[in-house]
C-alpha cells in the first residue's frame, strides 16, 4: 500500500511540473503578444501622427500658392523657408521635390516640364530630343516620341512612320491591351506606352508631367524649367532652320540659366532674375532660335506639384498632392515610398 501511494504521489508531482511549465510557457507567450501588440499600436498611432504631419505640409504649401504670384516670386530664401519646413506639437513636415538628380526645397511648377497631354506629332520633336538627352539612341527616342502621341491621341490610325504605336502593335504583346488614345491621367501610364522601359521612366519622371490635362498648346515656364528641358525645346527646332546648331541650343539654355540664378548661381533664391532677352547677350543665330521658341514659353505657371514629407517620432509618411492655383483644388493626391 505505501508503495502504490508513493507511485502515485511520484506521479501527481510530474503531472504538476507539466502544469507548472505549461504555464509558464503560456504566460511569457501572452507577455510577449501584449508587448508586440502594445508596440503596433504605438506604431499605428505614430503613423497616423505622421500621416497628419504630411497633410500638414500641404496646407502650408496651399496657403503659400494663394497669395499673390507677384508676391510669392519676390520672396526672399528665409520667407520661403517657412512655407517649406514646419516644427508642429506632435510631428514635424518637409516639403521638396527632386530634380537633376538632387533634393530641393519647396515645391514645383509643372510648367517647368514637357507635358504629354500637349505634345503633337509637330511638338512630340522636343520630347525626342529629351529622351536622347537622358542618353538614349536617336532610333529608341523617335520610337518612345510617337508612340507617346498615339496613346494620347484620339485616332486609331497606324503610324505612317512606323515609328508610333496603336492597336496592332499591342495587340501582339504576350499580355495583350489596347492603346488608349485619350490623355494620360497619371505619369505611370507611360510604361505602358511602346518603347518606356523602367529605366526610361525614372530617368523621365522628373522632366515630364501631364498637367494640365486638357492643353490646347504646350507651355514651358522658362523662369523655372531645368536645364535639360531648355536644351531640348531648343533642339527641336534644328532640323527646320539649317542655320541653327546644337551648341546655339544648349548655349542659349545655359544663358537662360545663369542670367535668372543670379549672382549666387542658385534657383529660387533671393537674387533671381526676371528673364529678360535683351541682357543675355545672345549671338544673332541665338536670337532667332529664342524667337522660335517663345510661342511655346508659359508665362506664369498655374499647376504645381507638393511632395510632403511628415514625421513623428519613428514614423515617416509621404504625400504628393497636384495643386490647381486657380482655385487651389487639389488635382489628385496619392502616399508614396519616397
Amino acid at each position: 500500500m505505501r508503495r502504490f501511494y508513493r507511485r502515485e504521489s511520484g506521479s501527481i508531482l510530474v503531472f504538476v511540473l507539466w502544469i507548472v511549465i505549461f504555464l509558464s510557457v503560456t504566460a511569457v507567450t501572452l507577455g510577449e503578444q501584449a508587448q508586440l501588440g502594445a508596440a503596433l499600436v504605438v506604431g499605428r498611432v505614430q503613423r497616423v501622427k505622421a500621416h497628419a504631419s504630411a497633410w500638414a505640409g500641404i496646407i502650408s504649401a496651399l496657403d503659400e500658392l494663394r497669395g499673390d504670384p507677384s508676391a510669392l516670386e519676390k520672396m526672399s530664401f528665409e520667407e520661403r523657408k517657412a512655407f517649406h519646413h514646419g516644427e508642429l506639437k506632435d510631428g514635424r513636415f518637409d516639403i521638396f521635390y527632386k530634380q537633376e538628380g538632387q533634393t530641393r526645397d519647396g515645391i514645383q511648377e509643372e510648367e517647368a516640364k514637357i507635358n504629354l497631354n500637349a505634345l503633337t506629332a509637330q511638338t512630340s520633336q522636343v520630347l525626342f530630343q529629351l529622351i536622347q538627352l537622358l542618353g538614349f539612341d536617336e532610333e529608341h527616342s523617335r520610337v518612345v516620341a510617337a508612340s507617346v502621341v498615339d496613346w494620347r491621341d484620339d485616332d486609331h490610325d497606324p503610324p505612317g512612320s512606323g515609328y508610333g504605336a496603336e492597336d496592332d502593335f499591342y495587340s501582339r504583346l504576350a499580355k495583350p491591351y489596347r492603346c488608349k488614345n485619350a490623355a494620360f491621367d497619371s505619369l505611370e501610364e507611360l510604361m505602358l506606352v511602346r518603347g518606356v522601359s523602367r529605366e526610361l521612366y525614372e530617368k523621365m519622371k522628373d522632366y515630364a508631367t501631364i498637367y494640365p490635362k486638357s492643353a490646347s498648346r504646350l507651355g514651358i515656364n522658362f523662369q523655372t524649367a531645368p536645364a535639360v528641358v531648355i536644351q531640348a525645346l531648343g533642339r527641336s527646332f534644328i532640323g527646320d532652320y539649317g542655320r541653327l546648331t546644337v551648341d546655339d541650343a544648349d548655349q542659349l539654355a545655359g544663358k537662360i540659366i545663369d542670367f535668372r540664378r543670379g549672382d549666387d548661381g542658385k534657383d529660387k533664391t533671393g537674387d533671381d532674375r526676371k528673364l529678360d532677352a535683351a541682357l543675355l547677350g545672345l549671338t544673332t543665330s541665338q536670337e532667332v532660335l529664342f524667337q522660335k521658341m517663345l510661342p511655346f514659353k508659359a508665362d506664369q505657371s498655374n499647376y504645381f506639384s507638393i511632395h510632403s514629407r511628415g514625421v513623428y517620432k519613428t514614423a515617416a509618411v509621404n504625400l504628393e498632392a497636384v495643386i490647381r492655383r486657380q482655385d487651389l483644388s487639389i488635382l489628385a493626391w496619392r502616399m508614396t515610398d519616397e
